[in-house]
C-alpha cells in the first residue's frame, strides 16, 4: 500500500475553492452576477487542471476531485443566477404626477359649514356657562 507523497494539484485545487468563494461574493453582495460567473466558471477550469495535476504526479486525487465537484456545482448555480437575473426586467414604470389642485368649495357651502361652526360654538359656551354655575 503506498502513500500519496506528492503534494501536486494542491494548491491549484485550494485556490479554485478561494476563486468560486470570491465568485459568491460578488455575486451577492456587490450584485454582479456575470463578473461572479465569470470568475466561477475560472475557478471550475483550475480545479479541472488541479485534478489532472494530482492524476499525473500521483497526488492526492480525491481531494482534487471533491473540489472539482464543488466548483462545478458552483458554476453551475452561479450560471443559472446569472440567467435568472438577466432575464429580471424592469417592466415596472413609475409615473409621477403633480397633485391636484383641491377644488374650490362652493360659496353656498362655505357659508353652510361657518353657520354650522357657529352653532357649534354657541352651545359648547351655553354648557361652559352651565358648568360653571
Amino acid at each position: 500500500m503506498s502513500k500519496d507523497n506528492s503534494t501536486q494539484g494542491f494548491g491549484l485545487a485550494i485556490t479554485s475553492l478561494l476563486l468560486l468563494a470570491v465568485a459568491f461574493v460578488v455575486s451577492f453582495y456587490l450584485n454582479n452576477s456575470i463578473l461572479g460567473s465569470i470568475i466561477a466558471v475560472i475557478s471550475a477550469i483550475l480545479a479541472f487542471a488541479a485534478f489532472f495535476e494530482a492524476r499525473r504526479a500521483g497526488g492526492p486525487k480525491k481531494m482534487a476531485l471533491s473540489i472539482l465537484i464543488i466548483t462545478i456545482l458552483g458554476a453551475i448555480f452561479s450560471l443559472v443566477w446569472t440567467i435568472s437575473d438577466a432575464q429580471k426586467t424592469d417592466t415596472e414604470t413609475i409615473i409621477i404626477t403633480p397633485p391636484e389642485a383641491p377644488d374650490e368649495p362652493d360659496e353656498m357651502n362655505t357659508e353652510k359649514r361657518l353657520r354650522e361652526l357657529e352653532e357649534k360654538i354657541e352651545e359648547l359656551e351655553d354648557t361652559g356657562k352651565m358648568s360653571n354655575r
